[in-house]
C-alpha cells in the first residue's frame, strides 16, 4: 500500500510541473502558502533590439531602346551649302551626293532628316548629309561631320584618250558638247590613286574627291539635241519698288543692289509668340512679320501648336548668288530645263529678297522637303494663312506656272486682301496676274 501511495503522489507532481505549477513545501505541511505560479520569461533589456527591415533592391528602369528609324531623303533646303567635292547624283527617287574618299573608295551621302523613336514614346529628330550604301540606305545614324571628310586628291596624268565622240582642244584636254551647247570637259587623272577618266574644267583642273566619268553616260550626253534654254536667259524686266503683291519670278526680277526698305530684326520680336527662330540674324519686312505673329499665336490659341520653326525670310541677292553657284557646280544643267521645275531661285528672282517670304520648318521637321505637308502645322498653315495675309506660294499642282517646285513651306506676304482673294479660287499669283512663266519670248 504505501508503495502505491508514493507511485501516486510522484505521479501527480509530474503533473503539476508539467502544468507549470509548483507542488506543496517538502515539509508537506497542508497549511503552508501555496508558491506563486511564475511562467518562465526571456529577460528584455533596456533598450529593445530593433528587428531588422528587409532591404528592397528597386527594380531599375531599362534604358530606352530605338523602337523605329525613319530617315526623310529631300534636295537640301536653299541656305545649305553643298561641299564642293560632293558629286550630285539621282538614284531613282533619291538625290545622292558621292565623292572619292582619300583611299580611292567611292562614298556616298544623301541630304534628309533621320527621326528615331524611342521605346518610351520620345522622338528625335536630325538634320544633315548621311552615309548612304549602294541601295541609298541609311547606314549611320549621325549626320556626317563634313569638316572630318577624306577626299582624294586628283593629280592630272596627262594620258591621251581613245574614246569615240570626244575632241581634243587645243591644250590637250578632251571634251564633247551636250544639251543646250554644254560642254563636257574630261581628262586622264588619278584621284585618291585610281586611275581613270575625269571630268575637269576647261583648263584641265579636276576637283578634289571627283568621280570617275560614266563613259556610257557621256555616249548618251552626246546624243542629246535640244534647243538651248537657261533660266538666266528668259525675257525680263528689273523691278524698281516691289510691293508686298508685286509678282517676282524669272520673268520679273529684283537689282543684285536692292535691299527692301522697312525690315526689321526678327530676333527682336521672338517672345511675342510661340515659334523658333534658326537665325538671330534674320530680317523681315515689318508689316509682314507683324502679321506672321499674329498667325503663330493663332495657331496657338487654336490647336496648341508651339513647334513651328523659321528657317529663312530676307535673303541677299549676293547670298543667293552663292547658293546658285553650288547648285550649278554639282550639277551645270540645272535650270536648263523647263520640264524640270528648279527648287533655288536664280540671283535676283527670289522672292526672300524682298523680305516678304517666310520658309516655315517645324522643330521635329526642321529639314524644308515637300514631305512637311503631311504635318498638322502645316496643313493648318495652308488652310489658314489667307486669313494673315499669306499664301502658299509654290503649290503642288502650279508647278509649270511658277517654275517652281512644290515647296509647302514657303509662305509669301501679300496682304489679306489679295490672300483671301488667291485662297478662295485657288490660284497662284502668275494667274492672277495672267502671267504664267515664260522662257523664251512668245509673240
Amino acid at each position: 500500500m504505501k508503495n502505491l501511495f508514493l507511485t501516486a503522489v510522484c505521479s501527480t507532481a509530474v503533473l503539476l510541473l508539467i502544468s507549470g505549477v509548483a507542488p506543496k513545501a517538502a515539509s508537506g505541511s497542508l497549511d503552508a502558502a501555496p508558491t506563486q505560479s511564475v511562467t518562465p520569461s526571456v529577460a528584455l533589456s533596456a533598450t529593445p533590439t530593433p528587428v531588422p527591415t528587409p532591404t528592397v533592391v528597386p527594380t531599375p528602369t531599362p534604358a530606352p531602346c530605338v523602337r523605329e528609324m525613319n530617315f526623310i531623303s529631300e534636295d537640301p533646303p536653299e541656305d545649305v551649302l553643298i561641299p564642293k567635292y560632293y558629286n550630285s547624283l539621282l538614284e531613282g527617287d533619291v538625290h545622292i551626293y558621292a565623292f572619292t574618299d582619300a583611299s580611292g573608295k567611292v562614298a556616298r551621302r544623301a541630304y534628309g532628316s533621320l527621326e528615331t523613336v524611342w521605346s518610351d514614346g520620345e522622338t528625335e529628330v536630325v538634320s544633315g548629309f548621311f552615309e548612304v550604301d549602294e541601295d541609298c540606305k541609311v547606314i549611320s545614324n549621325t549626320p556626317v561631320e563634313l569638316e572630318s571628310e577624306t577626299y582624294g586628291e586628283a593629280v592630272v596624268l596627262g594620258e591621251s584618250i581613245t574614246v569615240k565622240g570626244y575632241k581634243r582642244a587645243a591644250n590637250g584636254v578632251y571634251y564633247f558638247k551636250s544639251a543646250g551647247g554644254i560642254k563636257h570637259y574630261r581628262v586622264y587623272a588619278s584621284v585618291g590613286g585610281v586611275e581613270g577618266i575625269y571630268p575637269c574644267d576647261k583648263e584641265g583642273n579636276v576637283e578634289r574627291g571627283a568621280l570617275a566619268a560614266d563613259l556610257e553616260q557621256d555616249k548618251l550626253l552626246m546624243s542629246y539635241q535640244v534647243i538651248s534654254l537657261f533660266v538666266g536667259d528668259a525675257p525680263h524686266v528689273m523691278l524698281t519698288a516691289p510691293t508686298k503683291t508685286t509678282l517676282i519670278n524669272m520673268n520679273n526680277r529684283l537689282e543684285a543692289s536692292y535691299v527692301p526698305q522697312g525690315m526689321v530684326a526678327v530676333s527682336k520680336h521672338v517672345h511675342r509668340a510661340p515659334f523658333t527662330l534658326r537665325n538671330n540674324g534674320t530680317y523681315a519686312n515689318a508689316e509682314a512679320l507683324e502679321c506672321f505673329l499674329e498667325m503663330v499665336n493663332a495657331a496657338y490659341a487654336e490647336k496648341g501648336f508651339d513647334t513651328f520653326y523659321l528657317c529663312s525670310v530676307y535673303r541677299s541677292y549676293s547670298t543667293q548668288k552663292e547658293l546658285w553657284d553650288y547648285r550649278v557646280s554639282n550639277n551645270p544643267s540645272y535650270g536648263t530645263n523647263p520640264l524640270v521645275p528648279i527648287g533655288s531661285a536664280y540671283p535676283g528672282t527670289s522672292e526672300h529678297q524682298s523680305g516678304f517670304a517666310f520658309d516655315i520648318g517645324t522643330l521635329k521637321h526642321k529639314v524644308l522637303g515637300s514631305y512637311l505637308a503631311n504635318t498638322a502645322e502645316h496643313k493648318w498653315l495652308a488652310e489658314n494663312s489667307w486669313r494673315f495675309g499669306f499664301i502658299l506660294r509654290y503649290q503642288k499642282d502650279k508647278e509649270y506656272i511658277t517654275g517652281i517646285k512644290y515647296e509647302p513651306y514657303h509662305f509669301r506676304y501679300v496682304g489679306k486682301e489679295l490672300a483671301e482673294y488667291l485662297y478662295s479660287e485657288n490660284i497662284c499669283l502668275e494667274e492672277y496676274y495672267d502671267a504664267p512663266v515664260r522662257w523664251v519670248n512668245v509673240e
